[in-house]
């Protein structure tokens, strides 16, 4: 196993906290890896590939298309490769307070 990678990517907000449920492509060029949402922890699952092999992160975006993120060139025996989104998640829920106003 010394010619191959274990990477793990792991999507956190710009404040670190994990963004759960988002939906990921993992490419080898035109070649989808894996495709799923991310767990709990933010992160998908993890890839193993031939070292040198350079893999191309997709994330959806807020028009629903599919964004490249990152490309990384797997070179270690094991890596742990961190993708931090410039936006803050923030947890609210609504609640109804009086009437309406007129904005």
């Amino acid at each position: 196993m010394k010619n191959k990678c274990l990477v793990t990517f792991i999507l956190l907000d710009l404040l670190g906290h994990p963004i759960k449920n988002a939906k990921y492509q993992i490419k080898n060029g035109n070649n989808l890896i894996a495709e799923g949402l991310t767990n709990s922890k933010g992160a998908i699952v993890d890839i193993s590939r031939d070292k040198g092999v350079v893999l191309d992160v997709y994330f959806q975006n807020i028009l629903n298309q599919m964004q490249l993120i990152s490309r990384v060139c797997l070179e270690k025996s094991h890596a742990i490769v961190k993708l931090y989104s410039p936006s803050v998640l923030i947890k609210t829920q609504l609640r109804e307070k009086g009437k309406t106003g007129q904005y």
